[in-house]
């Protein structure tokens, strides 16, 4: 079910409600989580100068990641389609 714009709270059915609510809560978790690893991470690492190296490898991962497969599992297609409403 694709919601967008405001919706009536009371009118939204509990698991579009949810939903939303966990896509709104779930990404400043992982930001945080993140940077406590990298923090973590940079007391432990004897070369402090490689830490940045490591952060954007590790960006650079992910990125690539979320264009080939999820895009792939979400759409059966590598490139993604723009449809007109």
């Amino acid at each position: 079910m694709q919601a967008s714009g405001l919706m009536a709270v009371m009118a939204t059915k509990p698991g579009l409600f949810f939903s939303r609510l966990l896509a709104h809560l779930c990404p400043p978790a992982i930001v945080f989580l993140t940077g406590l690893s990298a923090c973590l991470d940079a007391a432990k690492t004897p070369m402090p100068s490689k830490q940045p190296v490591l952060i954007v490898q590790a960006r650079a991962v992910l990125i690539v990641l979320e264009c080939t497969l999820v895009s792939f599992a979400l759409a059966f297609s590598l490139a993604p389609s723009v449809e007109d409403r």
